[in-house]
C-alpha cells in the first residue's frame, strides 16, 4: 500500500512538470481522436566512458600542446619563365634614377657625390645603400612588412674605366649587378636571393605566393630617403597600390625555390614606358629599373619621398657647368699648343713642365 501511494505521489508530482494539453471534446469529428507525442530519443549516458575515451582526452591533449610551425626559411633563387618554364638565372641587375628638373638621372652627381668622392670611395658613398623591403599586400595602409635586404654602394665593371678608375661623377651609372654566389662568385650577392618560409609556398595553390617589393634609397651623404618605383610619373594617393609596389612571386617548380619578378600594373613594364624587363631582358640580364618618386616638397627636411634638395640639385647643375666648361678649355689649350714639342725650354725644363701637367691632369681628372 505504501509503495502504491509513494508511485501515485511521484506520478502526480511528474505531471505537474510535463507539457500537458487540452483538447476540447466540441473541436474533434467522429470517434477517434489522433495526435502526436514527440519522444526524445537523444540518449545521456550516466558515466559518458565513450565521450571521455573518444573525444575528450584527444581535444584536452589538443589544447595543451602547441602546433608544429615550420619556422625554417629557405633560399629562393632568382628565374624567368621561358616557354611556361621556370629558368634559374645566374645574375640580375637593379638601376636607380632620380628626378632632376623634369628628367631622370642615372649618374651620381645627382646625389650631391663629385669624382673625387668616388675615386677616394668615401663613407657617405660607400655607406649609402638600397633596401628592399617586402611586404604582404600592395596596400600600404594594411599591408605587413616581412622582410627585407640591404645592397650597399658597388664600384663595378658599370662605374670603372678601361683602367679600373671610377669614372666621372656625371658618367657613373647608379646601378646594382648581383651574382650567384656559385656562378657569379666576383659579383655581389647581397640581395640576390629571398629568404622566405617553405611552408608558406608549398601549402598554397600551384605552390606560389606573392609577396610585393617596394624599394628605398639610403643616401649616406645628405641623410635623404627615397621611395623607388618602377616606372615614372612619381605616387600619389590614388595610384600608390598599382605602381608603388611590385610584384614578386615565390615558387616551388621542380624541387627548385625560386622567384620572378612580375608588373603590378601594365604601366611598370618596359614596353610600357616602366622599368621592369625581367622575362624578356632585352640585354640578357633579368633587369628591373626603379625611378624616384615625383617630389612635391622643396624643403631640406628628410621625408620618404624626398631623394635629394633643391640646392643639392643645384650645386649638381652647377658641377656638371664647371665640369663642361674645363673640358672645353682643355680643348682649346691642346689646339694653341705647337707641333713641335719644343717650344725653346731646355730639355730639363721641358721635361718637369711635362710631369707637372700630367701630375695636374690626374688630380683635375680626379676632381672632376
Amino acid at each position: 500500500m505504501d509503495y502504491i501511494l509513494t508511485l501515485q505521489l511521484c506520478l502526480k508530482k511528474w505531471m505537474m512538470f510535463v507539457n500537458r494539453k487540452k483538447i476540447r471534446l466540441g473541436s474533434i469529428v467522429g470517434d477517434n481522436i489522433n495526435f502526436n507525442i514527440t519522444i526524445p530519443t537523444n540518449a545521456n549516458p550516466l558515466d559518458n566512458e565513450d565521450v571521455v575515451k573518444n573525444k575528450f582526452i584527444d581535444k584536452e591533449v589538443e589544447k595543451a600542446i602547441n602546433g608544429v610551425v615550420d619556422y625554417k626559411k629557405v633560399r629562393f633563387k632568382p628565374a624567368i619563365i621561358d616557354n611556361g618554364n621556370w629558368k634559374i638565372v645566374p645574375e640580375i641587375k637593379i638601376n636607380l634614377f632620380f628626378r632632376y628638373e623634369g628628367d631622370y638621372i642615372n649618374t651620381y652627381d645627382i646625389l650631391g657625390f663629385n669624382s673625387e668622392n668616388l675615386f677616394c670611395r668615401v663613407n657617405g658613398l660607400i655607406k649609402s645603400y638600397l633596401t628592399l623591403d617586402y611586404y604582404d599586400s600592395n596596400n600600404s595602409v594594411e599591408n605587413k612588412f616581412l622582410t627585407s635586404a640591404n645592397i650597399y654602394t658597388q664600384m663595378g665593371s658599370d662605374q670603372l674605366n678601361s683602367v679600373g678608375i671610377p669614372k666621372k661623377s656625371n658618367e657613373c651609372p647608379i646601378s646594382y649587378r648581383l651574382g650567384s654566389p656559385t656562378m657569379r662568385p666576383d659579383m655581389v650577392h647581397e640581395g640576390f636571393h629571398i629568404y622566405w618560409y617553405a611552408s608558406d609556398v608549398l601549402n598554397t595553390p600551384n605552390s606560389e605566393y606573392t609577396i610585393y617589393l617596394s624599394p628605398t634609397y639610403q643616401n649616406a651623404g645628405n641623410g635623404k630617403v627615397s621611395i623607388m618605383v618602377p616606372t615614372k610619373g612619381g605616387v600619389t594617393g590614388i595610384n600608390s597600390e598599382e605602381l608603388q609596389y611590385t610584384k614578386v612571386k615565390l615558387k616551388y617548380w621542380r624541387g627548385n625555390f625560386v622567384y620572378g619578378i612580375e608588373a603590378n600594373d601594365v604601366r611598370q613594364l618596359k614596353e610600357n614606358g616602366g622599368g621592369i624587363d625581367w622575362n624578356t631582358n632585352s640585354d640578357g640580364i633579368p633587369t628591373i629599373t626603379f625611378y624616384e618618386a615625383l617630389n612635391n616638397n622643396n624643403s631640406k627636411s628628410t621625408d620618404m619621398v624626398s631623394g635629394v634638395s633643391s640646392d643639392e640639385k643645384s650645386f649638381a647643375a652647377q658641377q656638371r657647368e664647371e665640369e663642361r666648361k674645363k673640358t672645353e678649355e682643355e680643348i682649346e689649350e691642346m689646339k694653341d699648343l705647337p707641333k713641335n714639342v719644343n717650344v725653346g725650354l731646355t730639355e730639363a725644363q721641358e721635361s718637369a713642365t711635362g710631369e707637372v701637367g700630367d701630375g695636374v691632369g690626374a688630380t683635375g681628372t680626379g676632381v672632376g
